[in-house]
């Protein structure tokens, strides 16, 4: 009996130290200065309020700046794009978002030829960037849909497994021994890297996605923000010319984005036509502009939405 009950205050020791390691590693994450957990941690502390919030997979991610954006449109703006991820992930942030967060006035939707599509986090491309926000209950519900068990969730330190440099950032983030400085400007992280055309070499159909359920979710999404009084705007960043022309059922997917933004008043700018997308100067991989082809592509964007209307300019 002795022995058992050594053996259980030595596991509950355990339980404790692996709990106080966890809030120590997930509150840590909070405070770093790299892009994968920045947009996270502000979303999470709440009290934000923007005027435009950017949607949207890494193309969302990388290819808008809200510094252009303010700039040239006299509006706050912020980017919640997650690289990697479709419409499922995607909302799953803009949930997050809306929950801690005053809604925006407009919303500008990165969508392509990957967005309806639905995808697990875990074990996925950066899933780490989650890792911080198992202390809010919405995101410990949603993240048991998104391919994390009982264990991940609710067992310290089990969703760490296999991330020492995560541990690490966390830890010495803590207790301010370092600081790790990837830094995202309100949200934003620009591609860097000079143009390699590798993979779409490989490629040689490059599969629009489609997905019913996928699509069922992004109309609810639309409606939702419809009747909530947020303006979507659709926009299709540029591409390079060569993976465009490697798209199947391109045609079907552009008409499908327009018919819903004509269905909630609100309009599909495809900038894949655009003369941008004939240079591989602009672009560091096929789908990804380097950071000067986005700062200008940003000040077009920005432009173009002044002029139709879409935007009105709230400050100078």
């Amino acid at each position: 009996m002795k022995f058992l009950r050594r053996v259980a205050v030595f596991f509950l020791l355990l339980f404790l130290l692996a709990a106080l390691m966890d809030v120590i590693v997930s509150y840590g994450l909070r405070k770093t200065l790299d892009y994968r957990f920045q947009s996270w941690s502000d979303m999470l502390r709440g009290g934000m309020t923007h005027d435009v919030l950017i949607l949207g997979n890494s193309r969302g991610f990388s290819h808008y700046d809200p510094q252009v954006i303010d700039s040239v449109c006299g509006v706050d703006s912020y980017n919640i794009g997650i690289g990697g991820y479709p419409i499922n992930v995607q909302l799953l942030k803009w949930r997050l978002y809306k929950k801690n967060n005053t809604l925006p006035k407009i919303i500008i939707h990165n969508v392509d030829y990957g967005t309806l599509a639905s995808m697990t986090i875990k074990s996925q491309h950066e899933s780490e960037q989650v890792f911080n926000t198992v202390y809010d209950p919405m995101m410990r519900r949603e993240l048991s849909q998104f391919g994390y068990n009982w264990f991940d969730l609710h067992v310290p330190m089990y969703r760490y497994f296999g991330y020492q440099t995560v541990i690490k950032y966390g830890f010495c983030e803590f207790f301010n021994l370092k600081h790790f400085r990837r830094p995202a400007y309100k949200g934003h992280y620009p591609e860097h890297g000079t143009w390699n055309p590798e993979n779409l070499n490989k490629q040689t159909v490059i599969p629009c996605k489609m997905d019913r359920e996928a699509m069922k979710l992004f109309e609810d999404y639309m409606l939702e923000c419809h009747q909530e009084g947020i303006k979507v705007i659709l926009v299709n960043s540029p591409i390079y010319v060569g993976a465009t022309k490697k798209y199947d059922k391109r045609k079907e997917l552009d008409a499908y984005y327009a018919s819903i933004a004509k269905r909630y008043g609100t309009v599909y700018l495809n900038y894949t036509n655009d003369t941008i997308c004939n240079d591989t100067a602009n672009f560091c991989v096929a789908v990804h502009m380097n950071q000067a082809a986005t700062k200008r592509w940003s000040a077009q964007l920005s432009e173009d939405l002044l002029r139709m209307g879409y935007i009105k300019k709230i400050k100078e």
